[in-house]
């Protein structure tokens, strides 16, 4: 069968189903190229937003696995009997609160991110891990964060999109298009209905649109709800935000002297919010005005980060704008940015470092490429090197197999060649497992016949072999290359090669890389069903978010959706204004034998002296909005399992015995007034709780 029947064509299906159907309506004979560009992504922003995405929720389960016990066990600050208060929450974080439970949920979860950063089984991982950020925002809702809810939210439009289309081990079989093997490019189905033009990599669908609206709902609606004074009139919103002790940094306190800076800052910010989620489809300058709002929205939220503690919400937003990256950003800007630091591929090793001729028999009859060829022997180390190929060297190489001397007797016995070529089969990326044959002059005349080199790495008729050539590969990654002087170093060497002994044994008994590999062509379809589920949320979210601007009730045949999927939302941060009353929470204990102690600090005498940055007092960015959050008289009834908790803490597993067991203790918080020109107010001290622990 030749490779042109093997290229997917709509023409050729005669079959109807809702599949077909779903890709007609979104195929170029529907909407002209412009719409795809307004309110498409682009595959390989789609790639980074999937990688980036995982990154940060990995770092989010790395920090919060530091308090499983404090935040998800039986003796948690929120114990499970009182966070099943309502049947719209859901959560597998309830079956049991043993500390080794939720720690395996913990570690399931990161798997199925890991899996999802790679690209493996994507489309089933996305939907998982969904489902398990769902179960992990359910069972402490306290914990939760706009950050929170902005991921989350971008985890189920995550679902409409083909998230494993580039730089995923599912895409490793995609085919590869005749025109674009020279750049290692690479094409599918997708593209070929693209309906945008040739060498398009738009994707369109519902979840595109609905991911658009969501960005535009969240600023929009968080631009509006700021009507008050402090944002419109007189920009003192920011001087006021920075003034709250529980969130501000250090730098955030200097900036507070310079007021004027701040009420300009005040003045961008709104205006920022206000238009930068419509420049994404801006019908004029399109690729130019989408990445200066994406690089906007990355400058606002690093801003906030630098004057307040604002947890994921410094970097979420930006991330999931990766998505609004346009093909005018990795087609012209990246390659242009590449070339001052890579001139179309590092050069090989120099004489000085390759112990063996620089000189590469392998000639590769094609035209002059810009990017080298990795030639491997044996089925794994093709496999390792094909998927290396995809993450570090961003698909800018050809791999081809070379065949072992079994191999090569056995084609010479079944074909008659000439004494002095030899066929190299090309791994296939075709959609069956029929290979492209290249022939290779002076091949057996070559010391590399009889080598024992599994790897050559060329480059412009120059080559490395064996362990130089994995130095070349990393020296040719534009994401490694900054580690070949250790891989160039003897230690680095010998670290490589216990490493690489080490899974080779691993391979051979386990067969992992056999297994985790591909073994049919990676096919995105967008089903009927799928598309008008996406439909029904763009209008069912929409809904939500105006009906608590304009203050109307959802209908209740659909309410229960939004809190049992976590849906729901509310993008109010410091709005109407920012609040007025900064403040410091102390807990003043007695102990036994009637001393005084700090039960915050675990130490010392309490005092009532307002610390020098209390938002540095904060375990971390979970306990700050725990904490805020019993300030609010709403969670009143909340304060009682924040006592128990500090007296478990405190008197049981044998941690304070005698005298120095907690007798009992006061949550005060000290509300300091915000006031204008640094002017200083007297604190008022509130008792929030007072706690008997025996």
């Amino acid at each position: 069968m030749g490779s042109e029947e093997l290229e997917y064509s709509p023409k050729k299906k005669t079959e109807t189903s809702f599949s077909n159907w779903s890709s007609l309506r979104f195929s170029g004979k529907k909407f002209p190229p412009m719409i795809y560009h307004l309110f498409g992504f682009d595959l390989r922003s789609i790639a980074l937003f999937r990688v980036s995405v995982s990154i940060l929720i990995l770092v989010d389960l790395w920090n919060r696995s530091y308090y499983i016990h404090d935040h998800y066990s039986t003796w948690a600050v929120w114990p499970i009997s009182a966070a099943i208060d309502s049947y719209y929450i859901i959560s597998l974080h309830f079956i049991s609160g043993a500390y080794w439970y939720q720690a395996s949920l913990f570690i399931l979860q990161a798997c199925g991110i890991l899996m999802q950063l790679v690209g493996w089984h994507t489309r089933k991982m996305s939907v998982f891990n969904w489902l398990m950020m769902l179960s992990l925002h359910n069972r402490n809702l306290y914990l939760l964060d706009g950050g929170d809810d902005f991921i989350r939210m971008y985890l189920f439009w995550a679902m409409f999109l083909p998230l494993g289309d580039r730089y995923s081990i599912d895409s490793l079989l995609v085919k590869k298009s005749q025109s674009e093997k020279a750049h290692g490019e690479r094409t599918n189905e997708n593209q070929a209905n693209c309906g945008c033009g040739a060498g398009c990599n738009y994707h369109l669908s519902w979840g595109t649109v609905g991911a658009w609206v969501q960005f535009l709902i969240i600023y929009e609606f968080t631009a509006y709800l700021k009507w008050a004074p402090e944002w419109q009139t007189d920009l003192t919103a920011t001087y006021y935000a920075l003034g709250l002790d529980h969130f501000v940094t250090r730098f955030g306190k200097m900036m507070m002297h310079y007021p004027r800076v701040l009420m300009f800052l005040t003045w961008a910010v709104l205006k920022f919010e206000k238009i930068g989620p419509v420049l994404f489809i801006s019908p004029v300058w399109n690729g130019v005005l989408r990445s200066i709002s994406v690089l906007g929205f990355w400058g606002l939220h690093f801003g906030f980060g630098l004057c307040l503690n604002l947890g994921m919400f410094i970097w979420t937003p930006g991330v999931c704008a990766f998505l609004f990256l346009p093909s005018w950003y990795w087609d012209w800007f990246i390659p242009y940015v590449s070339s001052f630091f890579f001139k179309d591929s590092n050069p090989p090793l120099t004489p000085s470092q390759n112990t063996t001729p620089n000189v590469c028999p392998l000639a590769v009859p094609s035209q002059a490429k810009n990017y080298p060829t990795i030639y491997v022997r044996g089925e794994n180390n093709w496999r390792a090197v094909m998927i290396y190929r995809m993450f570090f060297l961003f698909n800018r190489a050809e791999v081809i197999s070379i065949p072992d001397k079994e191999t090569q007797n056995e084609q010479s016995a079944k074909t008659e060649t000439n004494s002095n070529e030899i066929e190299l089969k090309e791994m296939s990326t075709d959609d069956s497992s029929e290979h492209v044959n290249i022939k290779v002059e002076g091949w057996e005349k070559s010391k590399e016949q009889d080598s024992k080199d599994v790897l050559v790495f060329e480059h412009k008729g120059s080559c490395t072999k064996g362990y130089l050539a994995v130095v070349s590969l990393v020296q040719n990654s534009p994401l490694l290359w900054f580690l070949t002087p250790l891989f160039l170093s003897y230690k680095g060497k010998v670290i490589f090669e216990t490493a690489g002994n080490i899974a080779a044994n691993i391979e051979q008994k386990t067969d992992t890389l056999k297994k985790v590999y591909p073994t049919t062509p990676y096919r995105y379809r967008k089903y009927l069903v799928q598309e008008l589920i996406a439909i029904f949320f763009i209008c069912f979210i929409t809904n939500w978010n105006f009906a608590t601007f304009y203050k109307y009730e959802v209908s209740p045949k659909v309410y229960w959706l939004a809190p049992t999927l976590k849906i729901d939302q509310w993008w109010g941060m410091f709005a109407p204004n920012p609040p007025k009353d900064g403040g410091w929470i102390a807990i003043h204990g007695v102990l036994g034998d009637g001393r005084l102690v700090d039960v915050y600090k675990g130490h010392g005498q309490p005092t009532n002296e307002k610390p020098e940055l209390f938002s540095e007092d904060m375990p971390s960015q979970r306990w700050r909005t725990y904490l805020l959050g019993l300030l609010s008289s709403r969670n009143a009834d909340k304060r009682i399992h924040y006592g128990r908790y500090l007296c478990r803490e405190w008197n049981w597993w044998d941690r304070h015995t005698g005298n120095d067991m907690l007798k009992s203790f006061k949550i005060i918080y000290f509300s300091e007034e915000t006031l204008f020109d640094l002017q200083v107010a007297t604190p008022v001290t509130i008792t929030l709780w007072d706690h008997q622990c025996y």
